[in-house]
């Protein structure tokens, strides 16, 4: 009996997986696997069948569709019904593949009614690098067609405005150590926003058919429909050439702009354009001229202040004996510096420095700077403009600028040693206008104990005249030739200086006269000392 059972029990487990495996083949997918190829960027993939019921079973009406993948999003078919012997032609999609992917995406679609039967649909889809040049694409076409097909819906429009060149050369006629600003206008005449606008920008070369300068670009934006954005970008042509100076060549280029975004339309759909101008870039045989000219230090007055700068040969051919001439007269600028050799397409650096004098005028001084060939000639490109730049110095702060005012003195009274002397200063405004004086004295202190100053502060008017008197305590010891300064400042803080000669007169009585001829009573009492000795040595004798 138990033999039996299990026997019934094996036959029940076949008769199983025989249904089973006739319930799985009730769908079949055509074809049973399904694999492509595509290029990296593409972010959507349509996956094309049919599904076929055999015929085994009854209809089914409750489709279940799921799917799997190693990268993106599937959209599935909404079949919910097929009947016996019925093929349905269907498409899914795996879509938000990211542009930055490549490799080999695996997945499949699985397909069952109520969970049985069901029927799995292998995915294979191989994502290739792209193959296309970012040095020869722009705007999703190559740069022989830039005039045509580029895909714009959005109705974006790119203008270059202007562009600034702040060196020798001019708006399209550019030298290699020139430096430009770009400024672009990117409207969107359409009736859509347009998000996340990317502006990209390179300098294409038409004699070598590749970037001078590869693509560059700046931060994304909005641009409301109807609406317009500006950006502006800069080029330091010696800095962001992509090519060594000694490769780039006297020609044609291109400078182009792009704008590119998503519209706001539920599908995001991109749009793009783009502007272009073209450049003429000029390689001189003999041209050295200055680059990222710099001043540096605090422009006060008694300061001292650093030149630099690149000295550039951006010519084809080695110079020799380069000069350099720095100029200022006002602020007795006047140097030759010998800079030497430098070959094609090479630099050396630039490092002087001057100092502003203390009594300096506050104001803008242009600071001048050449520079000379071996035969002291002055180097000039095509258009004859010459190396020679002009550096804006802006002085002020702590500047010793002397008032405009003299003194003249005289005794008022006294003049012994040991007393008081007084002395009247007459100060004069020789300026143009009012203005108020400060008075103070100095280097009195080793002969005489200041008393007052009266007046300490006055105010003259121009061309005139006011008195100060000026009281001290001559020290008793005082010699009799003495000097001493008056010193007179302004508001500003400007201060002049005017030495004075004083006379002292000597104390009278016994100290006076040991003090003046002290020598003669040196020798009287040395002649006193003599005769006393003289004496006692004469009555010793005579008493023996």
């Amino acid at each position: 009996m138990k033999t039996k059972t299990l026997s019934m029990f094996g036959l029940s487990f076949l008769v199983m997986i025989l249904l089973v495996s006739v319930a799985s083949a009730d769908m079949v997918f055509n074809p049973t696997s399904f694999s492509t190829t595509i290029t990296q960027g593409t972010t959507s993939v349509n996956v094309d069948f049919d599904l076929n019921h055999t015929g085994v079973g009854g209809n089914y009406t409750n489709l279940i569709w799921t799917g799997e993948a190693t990268q993106g999003t599937w959209t599935l078919p909404s079949l919910t019904a097929l009947n016996v012997n019925e093929s349905q032609t269907l498409s899914a999609t795996l879509g938000a593949i990211p542009t930055s992917f490549s490799g080999t995406i695996t997945g499949s679609i699985t397909v069952n009614n109520s969970g049985t039967p069901y029927e799995v649909l292998p995915i294979t889809i191989t994502v290739t690098e792209d193959t296309t040049s970012e040095d020869t694409d722009f705007c999703g076409v190559n740069f022989g067609e830039l005039d045509s097909n580029v895909s714009n819906p959005g109705d974006l429009d790119v203008k270059i405005d202007y562009i600034d060149n702040f060196g020798i050369g001019g708006d399209d006629e550019w030298y290699p150590n020139d430096e430009l600003e770009v400024r672009v206008e990117i409207k969107n005449d359409g009736s859509e926003d347009v998000d996340n606008v990317v502006v990209e920008w390179g300098l294409w070369s038409t004699e070598t058919d590749e970037w001078a300068i590869e693509i560059d670009e700046e931060d994304d934006f909005d641009v409301k429909d109807d609406d317009e954005e500006t950006i502006t970008f800069t080029i330091d042509l010696y800095d962001d050439l992509d090519v060594d100076l000694d490769e780039l060549k006297d020609g044609e280029y291109v400078l182009y702009v792009r704008a590119y975004g998503e519209i706001d339309d539920g599908s995001d759909t991109e749009t793009c354009d783009y502007d272009s101008e073209e450049i003429t870039i000029f390689v001189e045989e003999d041209l050295v001229v200055l680059n990222d000219i710099k001043l540096t230090g605090t422009s006060f007055c008694g300061n001292m202040i650093q030149v630099t700068a690149d000295i550039l040969n951006i010519g084809e051919e080695d110079q020799e004996e380069i000069s350099l001439t720095i100029y200022n007269s006002e602020l007795g600028i006047n140097e030759d510096i010998a800079i030497g050799d430098i070959d094609a397409f090479e630099d050396k650096k630039l490092d002087f420095e001057f100092m502003i004098p203390k009594d300096a005028e506050e104001k803008i001084y242009t600071i001048k700077l050449t520079l000379y060939d071996e035969d002291n000639d002055v180097y000039e490109n095509g258009d004859e403009d010459e190396s020679q730049y002009s550096l804006s110095l802006d002085v002020s702060g702590s500047c010793q600028v002397a008032p405009d005012a003299v003194v003249y003195a005289s005794l008022e009274s006294g003049g012994k040693a040991g007393e008081e002397i007084k002395i009247k200063a007459s100060v004069t405004n020789k300026g143009d206008e009012s203005e108020t004086f400060t008075i103070s004295v100095a280097d009195y202190s080793s002969w005489a104990e200041l008393i007052s100053i009266s007046p300490e502060e006055t105010t003259i008017n121009a061309g005139a005249s006011k008195d100060v008197i000026l009281t001290f305590k001559v020290n008793k010891d005082a010699e009799e030739n003495q000097n001493f300064n008056i010193v007179l400042s302004n508001e500003g803080g400007e201060s002049t200086s005017q030495p004075i000669a004083v006379t002292i007169e000597q104390a009278s009585g016994l100290l006076s006269m040991i003090k003046n001829n002290g020598y003669l009573w040196a020798i009287a009492i040395i002649n006193v000392i003599l005769i006393v000795v003289i004496i006692l040595v004469a009555v010793k004798v005579t008493r023996k």
